[in-house]
């Protein structure tokens, strides 16, 4: 990545088993290091540096990035300086990203400033793991403020709770079924006036009734 700043590191207990991996993919705007730890119930960890000039593709970026990785891993860690005000979640970047991460369900663990400018920029992102006694700690050598936290690494999964969602299961076949039975509908008789709400309230319950009867709603 050119430009200012940038460049990741990694330092580790040798007591750790950790593996570097190599992303499926490379992007621009962003960097990432990625690693994983131990060796049965692995954990995958990335450490990531987003510059903070704009860059119109990095969500679509780390969109694809997280789709590359998250299927094949029950407990994933991230960290790192993502440039990124979160703590203004109504700015169209912050809102765009922390809609991004809660739609794969990770947990953004980091409250309060970790800028000398007073914004949150530095990340710890979880998925199925316990981040605890996180602390952000005064800066001594740079103008961001170091971010220390406890992880558990046991071999419990915290999975996060997903609400169950209905959906239906609209494939060819149901389609056709459904557009036959639709061209059987019968419209409200002519010698009843009805205002455009109630035929609007009848559409929508005959096409329910329709779908409910070729596609049924599933958890």
């Amino acid at each position: 990545m050119s430009g200012r700043g940038g460049g990741i590191a990694v330092i580790y207990k040798s007591n750790f088993k950790c593996k570097q991996c190599t992303a499926l993919s490379t992007f621009s705007s962003f960097e990432a290091t990625l690693f994983e730890v131990g060796r049965s119930d692995t954990v995958l960890c990335a450490v990531i540096y987003r510059p903070p000039k704009y860059h119109k593709d990095f969500v679509t970026d780390f969109s694809e990035f997280l789709a590359g990785i998250m299927p094949n891993y029950d407990r994933v860690l991230m960290v790192g300086d993502f440039n990124i005000h979160v703590c203004c979640p109504d700015k169209p970047l912050a809102k765009d990203f922390l809609s991004l991460i809660d739609s794969f369900n990770f947990v953004q663990c980091v409250s309060g400033p970790t800028h000398e400018h007073g914004h949150t920029l530095d990340l710890v992102l979880s998925y199925g793991l316990p981040v605890l006694n996180l602390e952000v700690c005064d800066s001594v050598f740079s103008d961001h403020m170091p971010v220390l936290f406890d992880v558990g690494f046991s071999s419990a999964v915290v999975r996060p709770v997903v609400s169950a969602r209905r959906c239906r299961s609209f494939n060819p076949s149901a389609a056709g079924q459904f557009s036959a039975a639709f061209d059987q509908l019968c419209a409200p008789p002519a010698s009843t006036p009805l205002g455009t709400e109630e035929i609007s309230s009848w559409f929508h319950s005959s096409c329910t009734i329709i779908l409910d009867s070729v596609a049924p709603l599933k958890t």
